[in-house]
């Protein structure tokens, strides 16, 4: 009997392949991807996804400045465009 288990990576793929699918247009998929909580990048192979960014360490109840903000808004879109 095979071994049905897939890896959690493996999941995620298959995940964000089935949305993109099901998805009418880029904007669904991205919502639908942000609801899931998956990336679109959950859908390359290991080797060829981004690293993650660490976030900078901020002491505690200090919110995000809105330049840094509108900079990470702004890298998400173009990251995912």
């Amino acid at each position: 009997m095979p071994d049905t288990e897939l890896s959690e990576a493996e999941r995620r793929t298959r995940a964000v392949r089935t949305v993109a699918a099901c998805a009418h247009d880029a904007d669904d998929l991205r919502h639908l991807l942000d609801m899931l909580g998956l990336d679109p990048t959950d859908a390359l192979p290991p080797e060829q996804r981004p690293a993650p960014v660490p976030a900078p360490r901020r002491a505690k109840g200090q919110g995000l400045p809105i330049v840094e903000l509108t900079a990470l808004v702004t890298a998400a879109v173009s990251d995912r465009g």
